[in-house]
């Protein structure tokens, strides 16, 4: 067993927040290597945004988000189709980490904790908890407010406002 440490964060990121960015920051200070997978969701059927501009504003929030030190440590990736158990063993990964903002939240993600540790059990699921002022933050309050022209600055990076803005 190595005791290096490579996680995997993935999701929609339809689009990226600041909650996400919250787990991106914990885990590059946690990990030796993350790779940040823009995935689909099958209970999702389309996505707000495309792959492009997913990754696009993905990788804008990393830039500006982290130092370089950390950046060098952080590499992106996709997974349209597969499982992520499969995805994180052909990468290398030893962690999933997940987020979680309440206790619906840790319910679903234990379910699919329990479910990705029949397939890889090697794969140890991380899950990092969201400190308070982030829990109301998600992709769908963030939709809804991008549609109707709300305040963003509460939810996104500005990185990512200012690249939606143009």
């Amino acid at each position: 067993m190595t005791d290096f440490k490579h996680g995997i964060i993935a999701g929609t990121f339809d689009p990226v927040h600041l909650g996400h960015a919250h787990i991106i920051e914990r885990a590059v200070d946690l990990m030796d290597h993350v790779t940040i997978v823009v995935a689909r969701n099958l209970e999702k059927q389309t996505t707000y945004f495309s792959w492009a501009k997913r990754q696009e504003l993905l990788e804008e929030c990393c830039d500006n988000l982290l130092s370089y030190e950390k950046r060098r440590n952080a590499t992106f990736d996709t997974l349209e189709q597969g499982l992520l158990v499969d995805k994180a063993t052909r990468l290398g990964a030893n962690f999933l980490i997940r987020g979680v903002r309440n206790l619906t939240d840790c319910a679903y993600e234990m379910n699919i904790a329990n479910v990705n540790h029949t397939q890889k059990p090697a794969l140890t699921t991380l899950f990092i908890p969201s400190p308070p002022h982030l829990i109301h933050v998600s992709s769908s309050a963030v939709r809804e407010l991008i549609a109707n022209k709300g305040d963003l600055t509460a939810y996104l990076p500005l990185s990512v406002i200012e690249k939606l803005s143009k």
